[in-house]
């Protein structure tokens, strides 16, 4: 396992358990898709800023690990959506060492700087 769940000052995150290199797939996750006329009860049940935006009409929930990768504007790993499969899959796009926090850019695109729903620490 590439990746172990940590305590970070954002809360849980998740980081390499070792030296990982650029373009590795650190995570396949399954996603249970979820339609977004739902989102009030993700809300009501306090998940509501896990799901990723999977589609115009759906959220998708990310299983396993997926749903624990911080958000960071410079960020060491970046995800992709498998329609096919409706899974996410993560992987590096630094070399990441043993113990760093893996980060994802919320915004889909690593380089988009676009401001989020919540407050970036």
């Amino acid at each position: 396992m590439l990746l172990k769940l940590i305590q970070t000052p954002k809360g849980r995150g998740l980081a390499a358990t070792c030296n990982i290199q650029s373009g590795t797939i650190v995570e396949v996750s399954p996603t249970i898709l979820i339609p977004r006329s739902a989102a009030e009860a993700l809300e009501i049940a306090g998940i509501d800023s896990y799901p990723f935006i999977w589609d115009d009409f759906h959220l998708a929930l990310a299983m396993g690990l997926g749903s624990f990768f911080n958000h960071s504007y410079v960020p060491n790993a970046e995800f992709d959506l498998l329609e096919e499969t409706q899974q996410i899959k993560f992987s590096a796009i630094k070399n990441i060492l043993q113990g760093e926090e893996v980060s994802i850019n919320y915004n889909g695109d690593p380089k988009d700087q676009s401001l989020l729903w919540f407050e970036v620490k």
